[in-house]
């Protein structure tokens, strides 16, 4: 389960995972439309999918879940590509699946940019700290994965401006 962080309203604390929770004070757009809400996995990427025989796709490993937009998800693995395309620069190109999600989810760029910072922060963050014990190459891992939203987030904000 996520910690705490306050709203800014007078409505009771709820608990909002990681790097979502400084961002939730930005508006609505993490939360979705009016109230449609939906179950969010929070850390979706390829070791969290499992392929059946049959080709049914199987979510796993949710312990981060939580209420939100529908576009998270989808969002989220914009950190999976990122850290393959700095591996291998042959995968595909993030940018092109940031266009994708705002197409498919009508969600501004702004707003899914601002998720990846959250993001970014988040994995500079706890990969500075020690190894849990019994896994040792977790922090490893996400700074990996902070050093490749980091570079792929800085080719995206020059192109703004």
């Amino acid at each position: 389960m996520g910690r705490r962080c306050r709203t800014g309203s007078r409505r009771p604390r709820s608990v909002v995972p990681g790097p979502a929770c400084g961002l939730r004070r930005v508006g609505r757009p993490l939360h979705g439309r009016g109230r449609r809400r939906h179950t969010v996995h929070g850390d979706l990427r390829a070791d969290n999918l499992l392929v059946r025989p049959d080709g049914e796709v199987v979510v796993i490993d949710w312990p981060w879940a939580f209420r939100g937009a529908q576009w998270i998800d989808a969002a989220l693995l914009l950190i999976e590509v990122a850290t393959s395309h700095l591996q291998d620069t042959t995968s595909p190109d993030p940018t092109a699946v940031l266009e994708r999600v705002m197409a498919d989810f009508h969600v501004d760029r702004d707003t899914v940019l601002g998720l990846m910072l959250g993001a970014l922060g988040f994995f500079s963050n706890v990969s500075r700290r020690p190894d849990p014990p019994g896994l040792p190459t977790l922090r490893a891992f996400q700074r990996l994965q902070a050093d490749a939203l980091l570079a792929w987030l800085k080719r995206e904000l020059d192109h703004v401006g």
